[in-house]
């Protein structure tokens, strides 16, 4: 065992939670310490964890905290603050991630000189719909650093780098400011997969989802964000010279649809995991980002934070 508390928050993770707790306490390195946190789930979650703890009979301490947390970075900033130990480990109930989770991550902090080993995440989608919303958000099969699977100091805790309470993209803020600050090395020995979808399983989930992902965007970054002064600069562009209308669409399109996905997949055929289904590519694309305006809007005027469920 190492001085290392593993924090999980949850939100009405009933069918994946069996999995999630059998791999943690079957990791090659345990941890000392296990923090499951409720995060104001309507299903049997809780119930749930209760009965796996109650049945383990193993030497590691594990918690089920019960909390009126309504947000993902809440709810891990309050396992932070319960946890006992040198090392903070998180991790998501809806991943698939290595019995040597732990072992690799703690044996990587060991070596550098930073506070933070960050984990990554890998994307390739179980659908058409689900690949086609990987390549325009993530890339296609593509790593990405990602706070699951990531281990901290929880000194660096100490000194207010709590994570910001939003309700999405503060994961995506911390991990660039501490990238770029020089506290967070990447340990390309680790990436972890989705147990279920990869994004979004149809357009209903799709659109849920981008919307409440681009809720707290003007709070998390701003009047300065690529999103919002490229959504102005094209109805400026269409207001002043509406003759433009037809060829921005045209140019757009072409834009959205072959050069972004191949960029953020780095990969100049990507194309084929979607058998060139560029209708269903194209459709995707639309939906995302007026799924997108949309969020930002209701995130100006949005009060009450719904939990998103995937």
């Amino acid at each position: 065992m190492c001085n290392i508390s593993a924090i999980i928050p949850y939100y009405n993770e009933d069918k994946v939670i069996e999995f999630t707790f059998k791999r943690l306490i079957e990791q090659t390195l345990q941890p000392k310490e296990i923090i499951f946190v409720n995060s104001n789930s309507t299903d049997n979650s809780f119930i749930t964890i209760n009965n796996f703890i109650n049945n383990y009979q193993g030497n590691i301490l594990i918690l089920n905290l019960d909390t009126n947390c309504k947000t993902p970075s809440d709810a891990k900033n309050f396992g932070i603050k319960k946890s006992n130990y040198e090392l903070i480990a998180f991790m998501d109930c809806d991943m698939d991630f290595p019995k040597n989770w732990l072992e690799i991550q703690f044996s990587h902090i060991k070596k550098i000189n930073k506070p933070i080993s960050l984990g990554q995440v890998n994307l390739t989608g179980k659908s058409l719909i689900d690949r086609c919303s990987v390549i325009h958000t993530y890339g296609y099969n593509r790593s990405r650093p990602c706070i699951p699977s990531s281990i901290v100091n929880k000194n660096f805790f100490d000194n207010n780098n709590y994570f910001e309470n939003f309700n999405a993209l503060y994961d995506q803020k911390w991990i660039k400011t501490n990238v770029s600050r020089g506290f967070a090395e990447i340990n390309s020995k680790i990436n972890i997969k989705y147990l279920n979808y990869d994004y979004a399983k149809d357009y209903r989930e799709l659109i849920k989802k981008i919307i409440y992902y681009s809720l707290p965007t003007l709070k998390v970054y701003g009047f300065l964000n690529i999103n919002l002064i490229g959504l102005i600069s094209l109805i400026s562009i269409i207001v002043l010279f509406p003759h433009t209308l037809f060829p921005l669409i045209i140019l757009y399109l072409l834009i959205r649809n072959i050069c972004i996905p191949i960029v953020k997949s780095n990969y100049i055929n990507v194309f084929k995991y979607i058998s060139y289904r560029f209708d269903v590519l194209i459709l995707t694309s639309l939906i995302i980002d007026i799924s997108k305006v949309i969020g930002i809007f209701l995130g100006i005027i949005k009060r009450k934070i719904i939990h998103y469920q995937r």
